[in-house]
């Protein structure tokens, strides 16, 4: 660019002296003069620009050629790390599969010393057993013919027959074995369902239908309003030891209403030799309020009233504040002619929470008795 620069000055110093020198034509102005010089300046510029622009193609060219190669080695050294991993990774496949085949050369090797020290021992107890035999022939031979002896082989720790249990012996063992059964957990809709469909049984008079709806939910889930009906159901139907069974499977025994309820059905039904087996079965021990007063209730009902009222007695010393209990008291010592007694109990039975049928009962019976002067 100094040279260019350098050279224009020059140009117009030259055009400066020769304007001041040369004598124009009389045809010729300044201007054209000027004109003329102004052009000239242009092309200089032009090949300037020309020069400058070539000369920074060139140094591009240069700059792109040592990128290349840049890129070129890069990628160059990159392939050689990939073959070079490559390689090592293949030596160390080669190395693994040496030695499995050294292993397996091992375990073969264990097999057949196995395999001999089996054939070994074959070959020890059969010798061992021929000598056994021999003898037992020297034994025998030695003893008179007119006696005859049963010789037994002596039992020896070699004759024991060592049975050798493979892998595949006791995978298929395992695979024999069933798997365990897993118990479905039903939902309460499902169970609902089935509820529903024995109380349709029970309409359409299909007990035996309904009975078995009824042990598949109790199987499932406990439900006292279905254990009450089951229980109806047996002692309806006469299933005795099906009813037994429920007491003792659902352990209907440990909840105090539908006990009561199946000893009073069974009472009712005149299933009095059932009723009193359930009785000594699960009241012979148990001293509670409960089976106190059911024992009551089945001497009441088979008519033994002094029996009952013992019971009764027990009972009602226990729970006074159980209205059942108070009443069927309360109704011996009535039949039994201990009315003031009985109208004391009466009395602290209307205090208590009871139904209004057993208030209309015991009201009437107060109101009875004063007739006959009792209060």
């Amino acid at each position: 660019m100094s040279l260019i620069i350098e050279a224009l000055k020059k140009l117009k110093r030259k055009d400066k002296a020769n304007n001041e020198n040369t004598v124009l034509p009389p045809n010729l102005k300044k201007e054209d003069n000027r004109i003329f010089l102004q052009k000239y300046k242009n092309l200089l510029i032009l090949t300037g620009l020309v020069v400058i622009t070539g000369i920074f193609a060139l140094l591009g060219l240069e700059f792109l050629k040592s990128e290349t190669k840049q890129t070129y080695l890069s990628n160059a050294n990159n392939t050689y790390q990939k073959y070079k991993t490559l390689g090592i990774n293949d030596n160390s496949k080669n190395n693994t599969n040496i030695q499995n085949n050294i292993k397996t050369k091992e375990v073969n090797n264990t097999l057949e010393m196995e395999k001999k020290e089996d054939l070994q021992q074959n070959k020890s107890l059969k010798t061992t057993e021929k000598e056994d035999n021999v003898k037992i022939e020297n034994k025998q031979s030695s003893i008179s013919n007119n006696k005859k002896l049963s010789v037994k082989p002596p039992i020896s720790p070699n004759n024991k027959n060592i049975n050798k249990i493979s892998n595949q012996d006791l995978i298929k063992s395992f695979q024999s074995v069933p798997p365990p059964i897993v118990k479905k957990e039903r939902t309460e809709s499902e169970l609902w369902e089935h509820i529903y469909l024995a109380d349709s049984y029970i309409r359409n008079n299909q007990i035996e239908k309904a009975i078995k709806e009824y042990e598949f939910v109790l199987n499932n889930r406990f439900y006292d309003k279905v254990a009450s009906n089951l229980v109806y159901l047996l002692i309806v139907n006469g299933d005795i030891e099906k009813l037994q069974q429920a007491i003792s499977k659902y352990k209907i025994y440990e909840k105090p209403k539908i006990f009561t309820k199946t000893v009073a059905l069974l009472l009712k039904f005149q299933k009095f030799s059932t009723a009193e087996e359930i009785l000594n079965k699960y009241c012979q021990k148990n001293q509670k309020y409960l089976c106190l007063y059911l024992k009551g209730l089945f001497y009441e009902k088979t008519g033994h009233l002094k029996d009952a009222l013992t019971y009764y007695e027990k009972a009602y010393k226990m729970r006074p504040n159980d209205s059942l209990i108070a009443y069927s008291y309360a109704r011996i010592l009535d039949i039994k002619g201990n009315y003031e007694k009985a109208v004391n109990i009466y009395k602290e039975i209307l205090s208590l929470d009871i139904s209004d049928n057993l208030r209309k009962i015991v009201k009437n019976r107060i109101n009875v008795l004063k007739i006959y002067g009792i209060r």
